[in-house]
C-alpha cells in the first residue's frame, strides 16, 4: 500500500466516510485545474497553499489565429486592471 493510500485509508476510517469519497475530495481541486486549463481561455487558477497554474501563451502556437486573440484579450483585460 502506497502512502496515499494509506492517508486515504487512516482519513476514512477516522471520519467514518468511504475510501473513494475521501479519494474523491482529495483530488477535486486537481480535476477542476485539469478541466480549466483544458477550457483554452486562460483563466489563472490559485489553489491555496499550492500554488497558482495559468497557461504559457507560447503553449497556444497551436490555436493560430485563435489563440492570438485570445492572447491579446486576456492581455488588455490585465492591463486594464493596472
Amino acid at each position: 500500500m502506497d502512502n496515499l493510500a494509506k492517508i486515504y485509508k487512516e482519513v476514512s476510517e477516522d471520519l467514518g466516510l468511504s475510501k473513494g469519497l475521501v479519494e474523491s475530495i482529495a483530488e477535486a481541486q486537481f480535476s477542476f485545474v485539469v478541466k480549466t486549463m483544458r477550457e483554452k481561455n486562460l483563466n489563472d487558477i490559485r489553489l491555496q497553499f499550492l500554488g497558482a497554474f495559468k497557461v504559457k501563451p507560447g503553449r497556444l502556437k497551436h490555436l493560430g489565429q485563435k489563440g492570438k486573440e485570445l492572447i491579446k484579450s486576456k492581455t488588455d483585460e490585465y492591463n486594464s486592471l493596472l
